[in-house]
């Protein structure tokens, strides 16, 4: 009776869990540059240069994230807001990006042609293992500098903290019922 009662509590907690908030992951390329106004890649993240950036969101907002350059510049910026629109494609948009020291900033767009059923993590879920495309736009460095950065994206699998921590507080509790 009481592993039911947990198994229960378990599975309520990390539905509710995901409920409220998801999180997804998108690995890629940034493979090109294009001038606005003054010199190619300004940044100096080196084309091509993998990325890959963490979403957290709730509901059809976008709360919060990082965006980590995981070729060869190793550059980690902070993205924050935006929103996840679901049309006749399922685009990520108006994501600001922004350095610690503020000196850069910018917005990522993520635009895919499948279009997800919901902004669950469940309906965020149905983007894994599909590819669409990524800009990085904006970028007015302290030198004039403006441009955007064009490439690919794909969304990888990530797991839930709070439903993995649902999971293993669950666990323990079955371990010490069943001594």
């Amino acid at each position: 009776m009481f592993r039911m009662i947990t198994t229960a509590a378990i599975a309520l907690l990390a539905c509710s869990a995901a409920a409220r908030a998801a999180v997804i992951q998108f690995d890629g390329t940034m493979s090109s540059y294009t001038t606005v106004v003054g010199v190619t890649d300004p940044y100096a993240i080196g084309l091509p240069e993998t990325y890959s950036i963490v979403l957290n969101t709730s509901s059809n907002s976008l709360l919060n994230g990082t965006l980590t350059f995981t070729g060869g510049s190793g550059k980690q910026l902070s993205v924050s807001g935006g929103t996840i629109t679901v049309g006749s494609t399922t685009d990520l948009t108006g994501i600001s990006v922004a350095t610690t020291g503020g000196a850069i900033g910018g917005s990522v767009s993520l635009s895919f042609n499948t279009v997800i059923p919901n902004t669950t993590q469940a309906g965020l879920d149905t983007l894994i293992g599909k590819s669409g495309s990524s800009s990085l736009f904006g970028f007015p460095f302290t030198n004039g500098t403006q441009g955007f950065y064009t490439g690919n994206a794909t969304a990888v699998a990530v797991p839930e903290p709070a439903a993995l921590g649902t999971l293993g507080f669950g666990l323990v509790l079955l371990r010490r019922r069943g001594r």
